[in-house]
């Protein structure tokens, strides 16, 4: 999915233009950093005290970028090739802002902003799985309440899109109050596990209303924010009959949890198995679709297409009971707190199990992060760590300063570590695996079930 930033859009926001540029040119998303450039993206240089992207597009040219922004006050290195279009502007960052403004106007799509824990990855999963019979949807990366990458992911959007669906994570009520107030949602849902132990969350995430218009609608936990005056309207699910929705006649049944919605009548809504402790994920979906004009069968049967992949997670099986998720996805992008969250409440385990490599982190993560998210993620019921690797290290030396035992070994290589991975696979655990070595894992488990 990309999106069309065509030629008349930004001559909108150019005072001059130079090179070769057909009247059909179309860039298809727009980044600041050379090195994250897709071929076919416009390339924005920003300028600061102690830096200068102007510098930096040759590597841009060379990274395939379809054109650049230029401020007209830079000369233009003479190395650059005279064919490379060039746009010329006074503030590359506010033809930006311009630009998206211009194109969210055009598209319209219905708004739509889902805040609160790392549940919210999922309601956003769940709602995309509905909506997907009826309407074209985005999903943007994560929406921290700053304006050019807002506007930057809001320019990758395609141009036939019907609901865009944001991600606001509750961290600070700035974040929120800040993301609201750019995305303007006509639609809010908020998200909470009913084990989270950060109870901020909650009082974060009611500052998603800061952008909302008096005809918005959001969807709440009634147990989370039922004391909070609304000035929006209001609808409540939950695990309570005061909810507007609420799951009834909950079971299992190959491979799949099965589970009825109050209020609607002869359908079962289906998750993997695994899923059975985040129904509530469902329940928050379930009013958007609606509001937005799903038919009931239509959404039962998008849930029920949902598979663990869906959710970035591959699933391998021991013979014994183990369950090993592989975490290659969403994981590494929306951060470990996704990760550990699942990890925490997927099903019902006595024994949970997290192991790390060298690999564990896209991005490379100074100590005192390390320390905050670890030692504060990684508690009951989660119940062993097993790291490898130097800077898997890291994370054990973190819980170590915190205080917090966990059972498992540190070793330096994963095959030091293959007599520990191999005891787990004879027991019923949940285990989490997120690095770089997941082909390693999943033939293990191959070879031990053939055994």
């Amino acid at each position: 999915m990309s999106g069309h930033i065509d030629r008349k859009l930004i001559q909108s926001v150019s005072k001059e233009m130079s090179g070769d540029i057909p009247l059909t040119f179309v860039a298809h998303g727009v980044q600041t950093n050379p090195e994250n450039i897709v071929t076919g993206d416009l390339f924005v240089p920003l300028k600061g005290e102690m830096f200068d992207g102007h510098q930096l597009i040759e590597a841009a040219v060379e990274n395939g970028a379809a054109a650049s922004l230029w401020r007209i006050s830079e000369p233009v290195p003479k190395t650059l090739d005279r064919t490379f279009p060039l746009f010329f502007v006074e503030d590359p960052e506010r033809a930006v802002e311009e630009m998206a403004e211009q194109y969210l106007f055009d598209i319209d799509p219905t708004r739509v902003a889902v805040t609160g824990d790392y549940t919210r990855h999922l309601t956003r999963t769940v709602l995309a799985g509905m909506l997907k019979k009826n309407y074209r949807v985005y999903l943007p990366e994560e929406t921290l309440g700053e304006p050019l990458p807002f506007f930057s992911s809001v320019l990758s959007m395609p141009d036939d899109t019907d609901v865009i669906l944001f991600d606001v994570p509750s961290r600070t009520d700035d974040i929120v109050r800040s993301a609201s107030e750019l995305i303007i949602p006509q639609l809010a849902v908020l998200c909470c596990h009913r084990d989270q132990h950060e109870a901020d969350i909650a009082g974060h995430a009611v500052h998603i209303e800061a952008g909302m218009k008096k005809t918005g609608t959001v969807f709440v936990d009634r147990n989370r924010w039922q004391d909070v005056d609304w000035q929006t309207d209001l609808v409540e699910y939950g695990e309570d009959s005061d909810s507007l929705f609420y799951p009834e006649q909950v079971r299992e049944e190959d491979g799949r949890v099965l589970f009825s919605i109050k209020g609607i009548m002869f359908l079962d809504f289906s998750l993997p198995w695994l899923m059975k402790d985040h129904i509530m994920s469902v329940l928050a979906a379930l009013g958007p679709a609606i509001h937005l004009g799903m038919g009931a069968e239509s959404v039962a049967q998008g849930v029920s297409e949902l598979t663990m992949e869906d959710f970035d997670f591959e699933t391998c099986h021991s013979k014994d009971g183990t369950v090993v998720l592989v975490d290659h996805g969403r994981g590494l992008k929306s951060g470990l707190k996704y990760s550990l969250g699942m990890l925490k409440h997927m099903h019902h385990f006595d024994r949970r199990v997290l192991i790390v490599d060298e690999g564990f982190q896209s991005n490379p993560l100074k100590e005192k992060i390390i320390h905050e998210v670890f030692a504060d993620e990684l508690r009951d019921p989660i119940t062993d760590l097993i790291t490898i690797g130097e800077k898997a290290f890291w994370i054990r030396s973190a819980l170590n300063n915190a205080g917090i035992t966990l059972n498992g070994g540190h070793y330096q290589t994963h095959h030091e570590a293959m007599p520990e991975l191999t005891e787990l696979l004879k027991d019923e655990a949940l285990v989490l695996y997120r690095g770089l070595n997941s082909v390693l894992m999943t033939e293990m488990i191959k070879e031990w079930n053939n055994e």
